[in-house]
């Protein structure tokens, strides 16, 4: 072999070129991976979860429909209601990613993480009930009663109580969502449309075999605002019996 001076460099030359370039084809397909998503890291942005729940789009949803009353202290109460729903978005966000970070690390407590999960999605559920009401149309008494109704939101520190959320028993997941619209209706003040709304759930966990929900809604329907609602008819469903034999 010879051993020339320059051979040496021409190969060492070579061999650098090679590295080059196969560190530039790296770096090509690293960036393909990341924008097909290889490298999406599902824990970033847990706030897209609230897409449609409660997002810029739903905001100006509720912005529009509060204006549209046209009462003098609507923009006050749509500044203060966006407020308190931003800032329940964004600890439900913060929960939500510090939960799934907690799943991903293979932490030994799958159970409660998932019952941690399970409550974090009853929250967006009741959420998207008050959102969807109170972005549905101008509305006066919805109005009149927006601010206390996003102030009343469950809490999203519950969701951090592990020893109360394992003790609680979990209840069938559709009807408790639809008692959350039961809820939101009760919170806003419109009783006429929760009565037909909470005879049809009633009647659909009749047969339930979990009794707290079905007191849950009895209660409700035994409030005053309801009372005085389908006053002088009191319901079969309504009735204090009723909710005392559930």
């Amino acid at each position: 072999m010879s051993d020339d001076p320059d051979a040496r460099l021409r190969g060492r030359w070579r061999g650098a070129g090679v590295g080059v370039a196969a560190a530039a084809l790296l770096a090509i397909a690293a960036g393909g991976w990341a924008r097909s998503g290889a490298f999406h890291d599902p824990c970033a942005h847990p706030e897209q979860q609230l897409e449609g729940v409660w997002d810029a789009g739903v905001a100006g949803q509720v912005r529009a429909a509060f204006l549209g009353t046209g009462r003098s202290h609507a923009q006050g109460t749509v500044t203060r209601v966006v407020a308190l729903l931003d800032r329940y978005g964004a600890d439900w966000a913060e929960m939500r990613g510090q939960v799934c970070v907690a799943s991903r690390g293979g932490e030994p407590r799958r159970e409660v993480l998932g019952l941690r999960d399970a409550c974090l999605d009853r929250r967006r559920g009741q959420l998207q009930a008050l959102t969807a009401l109170l972005a549905e149309k101008p509305d006066v008494e919805v109005l009149d009663r927006a601010v206390a109704a996003a102030a009343g939101l469950a809490p999203i520190a519950y969701c951090a109580d592990t020893e109360a959320l394992a003790a609680r028993v979990r209840p069938p997941e559709d009807p408790a969502l639809r008692a959350d619209r039961l809820e939101t209706l009760h919170a806003a003040g419109k009783y006429r449309e929760g009565l037909a709304f909470g005879e049809l759930l009633l009647a659909d966990t009749a047969t339930t075999p979990y009794a707290p929900l079905r007191a849950r809604v009895c209660s409700l329907a035994l409030s005053p605002g309801w009372r005085r609602a389908w006053a002088p008819r009191t319901p079969t469903w309504a009735s204090p019996s009723s909710a005392s034999a559930s």
